[in-house]
């Protein structure tokens, strides 16, 4: 999978062309990423299936949920480790690539050192954020599915929360492509700036620096806020129509809760998902 040989062009670089390479370790890294996944969905079910049985004195559920942690516990293992050792070789291979076509075009010294910084959080983001993604889209999804599977109710309430969602996060995007795009512009400055020697210069430099991302967690702490109020709604409404008139099992009730949770969690995470991905869309641009 070492690509350190191959010769760098001046092309520009995109996410495709990132993926290329590495698409095979990758393509692994996720689908274990989606496996452990379906096993932190099926906990709740599991355990649900645990109290009812252990009531009974059966324990068919008690060993599945034994056996399902362990399993996932496997494969979290295998997945960090083979993560560091993938995209080190990746961020090696492409900040190379960034260097060198940047130069090639003439770019300022502090631009190039500011893009292959940039070009390690591209990395990052298919290491880290990629994965939170596709854990914050399942447990939206996933946790929606089987609240419609214990209790319809459950699931229209869960439903209903997601279109004031919607519109207060398609405003909160606008806003962090705006103050991404400032950060950005103000990284860039830095090495420049630094070398201009000027105390005045550094100084407002920083400050700056510290404003732009203040603003963006100010705004990214909003658009949590928003959420949060509505999924609070969200999981008294189901509180009271569901468990206020239920003569369902401990298990089922446990079970009910557990993916309300889940699925509101997911939610709790959007906010961070989309400014992640409105940075990487800024940063991407930059080094194209």
């Amino acid at each position: 999978m070492c690509h350190y040989g191959v010769a760098m062009t001046t092309e520009p670089i995109d996410l495709k062309g990132l993926i290329r390479p590495y698409r095979s370790a990758i393509s692994l890294t996720y689908g274990l990423t989606f496996f452990e996944k379906i096993c932190l969905l099926a906990y709740p079910a599991l355990t649900g299936m645990t109290v009812d049985g252990i009531i009974k004195h059966h324990y068919t559920g008690l060993i599945l949920l034994i056996g399902t942690w362990l399993i996932h516990m496997a494969a979290l293992y295998f997945r960090q480790w083979y993560d560091t050792r993938t995209f080190t070789r990746i961020y090696a291979f492409v900040a190379n690539k960034v260097v060198v076509a940047q130069k090639s075009r003439g770019e300022d010294l502090s631009e190039i050192s500011a893009r292959a910084e940039l070009a390690r959080e591209i990395v990052d983001f298919f290491e880290h954020e990629l994965p939170f993604a596709a854990h914050t889209i399942l447990a939206i999804i996933g946790s929606l599915v089987m609240l419609y599977f214990y209790d319809i109710h459950s699931g229209v309430i869960a439903s209903v929360v997601l279109l004031p969602l919607l519109i207060g996060n398609f405003i909160f995007a606008k806003k962090s492509k705006r103050l991404n795009r400032g950060l950005n512009n103000q990284i860039e400055r830095e090495v420049r700036t630094l070398n201009s020697g000027s105390a005045f210069a550094v100084a407002r430099h920083f400050k700056l620096l510290g404003r732009w991302k203040v603003a963006l967690t100010d705004a990214e702490n909003t658009a949590w806020v928003f959420t949060e109020l509505a999924t609070l709604l969200a999981v008294l409404a189901i509180l009271l129509t569901f468990l206020g008139a239920t003569d369902a099992s401990a298990g089922t009730i446990f079970a009910i809760l557990s993916y309300a949770y889940d699925y509101l969690d997911g939610l709790d995470g959007v906010p961070s998902l989309i400014n992640q991905v409105v940075r990487l869309q800024d940063i991407q641009e930059r080094l194209s």
